[in-house]
């Protein structure tokens, strides 16, 4: 079984294949949105699209890897709320879907379990603004959400493979 089939087994649904950047207060991502991902058989068969959803789903999975990463995973967020959320544009399969998250409240290093945190998501396509917002997490402990041999394998992965 190859490392990356294995990291498919755990996270059905992975929204982040690449990381571009990452320091104290920013985070980039990607996404390469192949016809064979699961969600594009059901939306839509005939002309699929990405759901808005998928694409907070990056936003999301994106805030996590960022987290991990600054508290060497001691730290990882849970989703509390979404706001000011706007889409601008379609993402079909073929396109690579660019997500950058901007934390700029607090001291990053200073946050505890229990904290609530916001952070600005932008999503591109081809240099094209596709969506905004901003999503309202809660500051959690590792080990309740995640198992870490896993994602510290994830985590290698984007990091060799950094552009």
């Amino acid at each position: 079984m190859t490392f990356m089939k294995e990291i498919l087994d755990v996270m059905r649904n992975i929204f982040i294949d690449s990381l571009r950047r990452i320091d104290k207060f920013n985070i980039e991502g990607s996404k390469y949105l192949s016809l064979n991902e699961d969600i594009f058989r059901d939306h839509f068969p005939n002309s699929p699209l990405l759901p808005a959803a998928m694409m907070i789903e990056g936003s999301i999975q994106l805030s996590r890897i960022y987290f991990w990463h600054i508290t060497n995973f001691k730290n990882s967020l849970l989703p509390m709320s979404f706001s000011h959320f706007k889409f601008f544009d379609l993402v079909r399969p073929g396109n690579i879907l660019d997500i950058s998250l901007d934390i700029t409240k607090g001291n990053v290093e200073s946050y505890q379990i229990g904290d609530e945190v916001r952070i600005k998501t932008i999503g591109y396509c081809n240099d094209k603004k596709v969506f905004q917002g901003v999503i309202q997490f809660r500051i959690v402990e590792f080990e309740k959400l995640h198992n870490k041999e896993e994602c510290g394998n994830y985590l290698s992965f984007l990091y060799e493979n950094m552009k």
